[in-house]
């Protein structure tokens, strides 16, 4: 038996030896169980998370991985691992057993990979960037919505295209553009006295943006979906720049009786 009832507090443990993914022998305690019942459970729910189980989901083996890994990597090279895995792998494999995943689906995944990387002018948002005292910090998004993939114009491809021939042996891991909030503020203030205009904060450039796609004459659902707002509540309070469309309703509806 491997729970055991401690006689001073009176609560239920686990004490039991596993096999790690890595075939290593190792030993587990676990305290503080109301019940027996409880502690085998949690003894049994443990062992198949961490030996090598063909019959576990490949959700729950990447778990297993992961907790391994992550301490053993670079942070930005762990945080480039991680995103293949959230994105492209945990979709594609994350419900099936392992025992269930067939080399043509394997095949099949791998090619539509190779189809995903010959689009161009595709940006994936799902990382966010603060320097916190004077150090990298990279976090998962505020919001849900703010995780995206969105299609750059052509013009942006490539000026990005000629800006990434200037860069010498930048890494997969490296960011591109190596600047921090305070230079942007700076540059800011120089372009705006240089142009004669008033300078504006850097996050109205975001706003600026939004205002230019309405006037081009996309909707609030279409608008939304690119800059991330978790509501299309948030992109309604543009409201007032949304042209109106009464006119042109009257217009349509007056053809519509042959006036």
């Amino acid at each position: 038996m491997s729970a055991y009832k401690d006689k001073k507090t009176g609560k239920w443990f686990v004490f039991f030896y596993y096999r790690d993914w890595q075939g290593k022998n190792k030993g587990k305690t676990k305290r503080e169980f109301q019940t027996k019942r409880e502690a085998l459970e949690w003894e049994r729910e443990f062992k198949q998370k961490q030996e090598i189980n063909l019959d576990m989901s490949f959700e729950n083996f990447v778990e297993i991985y992961s907790k391994d890994m992550r301490a053993r990597l670079k942070l930005n090279t762990w945080l480039t691992k991680e995103n293949i895995i959230q994105t492209k792998l945990i979709p594609a494999f994350g419900s099936k057993k392992m025992n269930e995943i067939r080399p043509a689906d394997v095949i099949a995944w791998q090619n539509k990979m190779l189809a995903y990387k010959d689009e161009k002018g595709v940006v994936t948002i799902n990382k966010s960037y603060q320097r916190i005292q004077g150090e990298d910090v990279v976090t998962e998004p505020k919001t849900a919505k703010s995780n995206r993939t969105i299609q750059m114009p052509d013009f942006l491809v490539e000026e990005i295209k000629d800006y990434l021939k200037l860069l010498y042996g930048c890494k997969s891991t490296d960011r591109i553009f190596p600047i921090t909030k305070s230079y942007l503020h700076h540059e800011m203030d120089r372009g705006a006295k240089a142009a004669g205009i008033k300078r504006i904060k850097l996050h109205s450039l975001r706003h600026s943006h939004i205002s230019h796609l309405i006037d081009l004459g996309f909707s609030a659902v279409a608008i939304a979906d690119r800059v991330g707002h978790e509501s299309i509540d948030i992109t309604y309070q543009y409201a007032h720049l949304f042209p109106t469309k009464q006119i042109e309703m009257a217009q349509r509806l007056n053809v519509e009786r042959g006036e």
